[in-house]
């Protein structure tokens, strides 16, 4: 199943536009996937931290839920004002963040000022 956010991505080849082809955390119902709970519980046995990169932003929001419920406790948000595809707003960082998440911000994506304070980032 394709991300829904990646369907309109394009790669260019050189020569043409290739529609990319992504992988999705999801099932076709749009639960999370046996293999992701199970990479999930591999994480959280290792005492590891898992990222959630390039996936889209309703996946970001039930991988957290889920690492919530088995109790994995290292889980990394990426990406968060990178672009349109992933942006999250200030609330929706705090969101996260009273969940346990960590939000990571890459410095050059960072300078458009979408990005929360120490003193914002700190659950209510």
């Amino acid at each position: 199943m394709v991300s829904p956010e990646w369907k309109h991505i394009k790669q260019d080849s050189g020569k043409s536009q290739l529609p990319i082809k992504g992988l999705s955390i999801l099932d076709e119902r749009g639960n999370l996937s046996s293999e992701t709970l199970m990479v999930l519980q591999l994480v959280k046995e290792a005492n590891i931290a898992i990222a959630t990169s390039h996936i889209s932003k309703e996946e970001t929001k039930l991988l957290v839920e889920e690492a919530n419920r088995i109790g994995l406790k290292k889980i990394i948000i990426t990406h968060v004002t990178q672009s349109d595809l992933w942006h999250w707003s200030i609330d929706e960082q705090k969101a996260l963040v009273r969940q346990g998440a960590i939000i990571e911000h890459s410095g050059v994506f960072s300078m458009e000022n979408n990005f929360m304070t120490p003193q914002e980032s700190l659950p209510e």
